[in-house]
């Protein structure tokens, strides 16, 4: 799977905005001037446009153009590039400690989400992420991927990042993500990897992601220490007055 045209604009756009380049609550130039600055047609810009709105880096108003967010907003929306990615861009040192990576037959409540048949072979990763040395949480994901033999734990010493392995490895770009919150007890295991007691609050997100085609890629549960913190975005459904 190649990178779309429309997607690599919006990253090179996207970049811009992080180096200043558009102020926050700027209007952006028209669509016509963009596709001429980035050569590319308007219909190409006008996805890429559309793509960064989606994720949270441009905000349209009907009749007035199209703003770039304020930093705040944009900051929450990025964290579908993973911790690794994240941690890196905040200065911060990440590592990781693999529990379990190989292929393995997908349960029923793993194999629902990803739209596979139960016991479809998928490749699985179990994780303790930690940041700044301090294990921060658990992170236990499930991935639709051609011949899941191919996942291997050596990946993430090449390329840095599960998501770095889908992208360089599988040529899957993930784009964007559904997520459940809630709070539940450690488990004596999950105690042990995070160096809290038995039953202590954890924060339980479960996440699935989706490729540029829609299509599910990661079923992912994650399972952080309370001290851990977690931004989101939410949006006014448009539904008139």
């Amino acid at each position: 799977m190649t990178v779309s045209r429309y997607m690599r604009v919006a990253s090179a756009l996207a970049e811009a905005i992080d180096a200043g380049g558009f102020l926050e609550r700027e209007a952006l130039p028209s669509e016509r001037a963009l596709s001429e600055e980035f050569d590319v047609s308007r219909e190409t810009m006008r996805k890429a446009i559309k793509l960064l709105e989606a994720r949270g880096y441009l905000v349209s108003r009907h009749g007035r153009g199209t703003f770039v967010a304020p930093e705040p907003l944009r900051d929450m929306q990025r964290s579908i590039e993973g911790l690794s990615d994240e941690a890196a861009r905040n200065g911060r040192a990440v590592d990781q400690e693999i529990l379990f990576c190989g292929p393995i037959a997908a349960p029923k409540a793993v194999a629902e989400p990803l739209k596979l048949e139960e016991n479809a072979l998928v490749a699985r990763v179990r994780r303790i992420r930690r940041l700044d040395e301090a294990p921060i949480g658990v992170h236990d994901s499930w991935l639709c991927v051609d011949d899941p033999d191919r996942f291997t734990q050596a990946q993430f010493g090449e390329f840095g990042s599960l998501y770095g392995i889908l992208r360089n490895e599988f040529g899957i770009v993930l784009t964007d993500a559904a997520e459940s919150i809630s709070a539940v007890s450690a488990e004596n295991d999950e105690a042990e990897w995070l160096n809290v007691p038995p039953g202590a609050p954890l924060l339980r997100i479960e996440r699935l992601t989706v490729a540029e085609d829609l299509r599910p890629i990661e079923f992912c549960v994650m399972k952080y220490v309370q001290s851990y913190s977690y931004d989101t975005v939410v949006r006014r459904r448009n539904i008139g007055n």
